[in-house]
């Protein structure tokens, strides 16, 4: 009986060890049962009396349970306070500090922008200047000085038109009318009816489909055609324009009238988008008619505002809304095209003199600032084209003559020359012309040579000549040298003779010797690129050694080319071959 309480009272102990509620009442139940137990004399049936004052599994549980939530609850309200005492005031990475960190970084920026705009100091001034420098360290610092690039990839260009005097001599529909044009009404219905018509109703009159039936019934009918090529010039609306000009199509190709745009309608429609006549054409000689006799062609306006007039308390966005932005070039396209079209359908309209005038102006104008970016160099080729083919062949040499005498005024931007030569068509006269323009561009840069003035014979020697003048040191502008190599490359032509093989050579020979006077430097960007440019011209001219007397250079040089480089090609592998190489890579 005595190992039975042992028992319990070791289990009790391993209970206790948990919380020491549970030995509390563990020693409770051993004072009840210490009077007999020890004595050794408890029988059975003391057993159940023993067992009342033992603690029970549930009731340790019960204890233990409350126990804990007692501890915790003191555990969170000390956790609590501990936190609240050693709470921070603002945090480290509060919004506060982030605004604060931001605001110094604005102070910060404004002092070093504020230091770097105020004037240095004389003896700063002096360094910065080098003037406290000893020579070798000045040259040594010039050496590494990055030169900035000069070249160009578009030609500057020329001031053509000014914005300002756009519509300066007639506007639509202010001053340019039916009657304005010289139209004289018959009695028709179609006359009375296109008097009477408001502009508007006017413009949606002027379609291809009823100007069809209605143009035979017109008693003026060139005055009529005036009117539409002056209106096309200036109409705003894309959509307008383009019916007007497939009207004048409709006349040149439909055989309705042999009427075409004179040299004055040109004239009046390009100096009404803002120039002079003297602006494109100074020799008033190539012309029948003055520059008063283009100002005073149309009644302007009574009220003319300038472009940069503003009333007072007028909005400065209105003001801007109201300037004039100058020509569309849309309407600029058109006119060169339709121009072009009447030089090649009806040439006999046109004299060498007004073929020459043609040139000059169209030439001048191409130079403008709005074209600078080439959108209407493919419409001027074109034009070019048309304008040398409708000269006569007893014509041409005297011709080419005049052409060349009235460049000096074109330009004188190096840049802008090469610009213009590029515009000659790619067609037998056209390099002729190509050729010619060089050589007279390039005495306007380089001294004169013996027999380069006569131009209607241009010769390869006539190129080497001024490719010897040609002086390439350290005070060289590279920019004009840049200008003068691409003249060099058109005055020799695609179709040299086989007489002028040895001066080819030479030619090749300096222009080697050139190219070996400039050195590659990453500070002379300009050298670099004119070196290259020297070294594709060698190539050309060496492949146009190969070809001379052979006919076509591409059947004679490049063609044979081609077919040794497609038979030396290795032969196709087998299909079997293909696969299995293209699985091994891709299992690799």
């Amino acid at each position: 009986m005595t190992s039975v309480v042992e028992k319990r009272h070791v289990s009790s102990e391993k209970v206790s060890d948990v919380d020491s509620s549970a030995v509390d009442g563990t020693e409770k139940a051993g004072q009840c049962i210490t009077g007999k137990a020890i004595d050794g004399d408890t029988s059975d049936d003391d057993l159940p009396i023993i067992l009342e004052y033992i603690p029970s599994k549930l009731t340790l549980e019960k204890e233990l349970h409350i126990k804990i939530e007692r501890i915790d609850d003191c555990d969170t309200a000390e956790a609590e306070m501990h936190c609240q005492n050693n709470q921070p005031e603002t945090s480290l990475y509060s919004l506060d500090q982030l605004l604060a960190d931001h605001n110094e970084d604005v102070k910060v920026r404004a002092m070093v922008v504020e230091l770097k705009n105020k004037n240095t100091s004389p003896l700063q001034q002096k360094f910065l200047n080098g003037e406290d420098l000893l020579p070798e360290h000045k040259a040594e610092l010039e050496k590494m000085n990055a030169v900035e690039k000069k070249i160009r990839k578009l030609h500057p260009g020329e001031m053509i038109f000014d914005i300002c005097q756009f519509k300066s001599l007639f506007s639509f529909p202010e001053s340019l009318t039916l009657t304005s044009c010289g139209f004289l009404p018959g009695l028709s219905r179609t006359d009375q009816a296109m008097l009477s018509l408001p502009p508007d109703q006017l413009l949606e009159f002027l379609s291809p489909e009823l100007f069809r039936i209605v143009f035979p019934a017109i008693s003026s009918q060139e005055k009529f055609l005036t009117f539409i090529f002056y209106l096309l010039s200036i109409s705003p609306d894309f959509r307008i324009s383009h019916r007007l000009h497939e009207i004048l199509h409709v006349v040149l190709h439909g055989q309705l009238s042999t009427w075409t745009p004179s040299t004055f309608d040109v004239c009046i429609i390009l100096c009404n988008y803002g120039t002079l006549l003297s602006n494109i054409c100074p020799d008033h000689s190539l012309f029948n008619f003055s520059e008063t006799d283009l100002m005073h062609r149309f009644v302007k306006p009574d009220s003319t505002e300038s472009c940069h007039a503003t009333s007072q308390g007028e909005d400065a966005s209105t003001t801007e809304k109201k300037l004039p932005q100058g020509y569309e070039t849309f309407n600029l396209k058109l006119i060169t095209q339709f121009v072009t079209d009447s030089l090649a359908v009806r040439s006999e309209n046109y004299s060498p003199q007004d073929c020459l005038a043609l040139t000059l102006i169209f030439l001048r104008i191409s130079l403008d600032h709005k074209l600078s970016d080439g959108q209407l160099s493919w419409d001027f080729e074109l034009f070019f084209a048309a304008v040398i083919n409708a000269v006569a062949p007893e014509h041409w040499n005297n011709w080419v003559k005049d052409l060349c005498g009235h460049l000096t005024y074109l330009t004188s931007d190096h840049h802008n020359t090469v610009y213009l030569v590029g515009l000659m068509p790619l067609v037998e006269r056209g390099h002729l012309l190509r050729r010619v323009l060089s050589l007279a561009f390039m005495l306007e840069f380089l001294p004169s040579s013996d027999g380069a003035e006569n131009f209607l014979e241009p010769k390869v020697k006539y190129s080497l000549n001024f490719l010897k003048a040609l002086q390439i040191n350290r005070e060289t502008d590279f920019y004009l040298t840049w200008s003068i190599v691409h003249l060099l490359e058109s005055s020799v032509g695609p179709d040299p003779s086989e007489a002028e093989a040895n001066d080819l050579l030479l030619m090749i020979d300096f222009l080697q010797q050139k190219s070996n006077q400039i050195r590659d430097s990453i500070y002379q960007v300009d050298q670099i690129v004119v070196k290259d440019q020297l070294i594709w011209l060698i190539s050309k001219l060496k492949l146009l050694v190969k070809g001379l007397g052979k006919g076509e250079l591409f059947d004679s040089v490049i063609a044979p080319v081609m077919v040794e480089h497609v038979s030396n090609l290795p032969e196709e592998e087998s299909e079997d071959e293909t696969n299995m190489d293209t699985s091994e890579r891709e299992s690799e």
